[in-house]
């Protein structure tokens, strides 16, 4: 996720707690929250794969 989208996201979060956010930035929270959890998807393939290839120890 990039610096910016970073940002925003953790606001929206933050907001969100709080109850604060209308239609529009409930749907750009949906729209980020893809966004990281497609990234925690690839961190974690990526990392199966290092462990594969013996670059990183298991974390087991």
């Amino acid at each position: 996720m990039e610096r910016q989208q970073q940002e925003v996201f953790s606001d929206l979060l933050a907001r969100n707690q709080e109850g604060q956010l209308n239609d529009a930035e409930v749907k750009r929270l949906d729209d980020l929250m893809e966004v990281y959890r497609r990234a925690l998807v690839r961190k974690a393939r990526a990392m199966k794969v290092a462990v594969e290839r013996g670059l990183k120890p298991a974390l087991n």
